[in-house]
């Protein structure tokens, strides 16, 4: 699994969608985590965060417990465009995305992946690349 997943990460760079890591349940997200971090991935709460080190922090994930957030799915939604619009501290940020060695994951469990697919938040559209154990 090891190398299947660095090999992964590999492909992650400089991707013009985010990448997503689907996990079976809780403890499979946390190794996965762990080897995220592992890899010097930075983990974020939200996307107002991930704007705010993504300069700084080239390799960044969001671990989303239960849902994924309307703002969070808009981000990835609007990635690919190359600029996106984000509601952050009261006021509309409008980013543009340097994909230059850029890596940006969201890692969920598959009861995540459920929920956001009964609120037709359908993320494996939106993403590039997905891993899957």
């Amino acid at each position: 699994m090891l190398n299947e997943f660095n090999n992964f990460l590999k492909y992650t760079n400089s991707q013009k969608e985010i990448s997503l890591i689907i996990a079976k349940n809780n403890d499979e997200m946390v190794k996965f985590k762990n080897l995220l971090i592992k890899q010097d991935y930075i983990k974020v709460n939200n996307v107002c965060n991930l704007i705010k080190n993504i300069d700084n922090n080239k390799k960044i994930f969001i671990e989303f417990n239960s849902n994924i957030p309307q703002d969070e799915y808009q981000f990835a939604a609007q990635y690919s465009s190359g600029q996106v619009e984000v509601q952050c501290e009261n006021s509309l940020k409008v980013f543009s995305i340097n994909y230059k060695n850029a890596s940006i994951i969201y890692l969920l469990n598959k009861s995540t992946l459920k929920v956001s697919q009964k609120n037709e938040q359908n993320i494996l559209h939106l993403a590039g690349i997905t891993y899957q154990n």
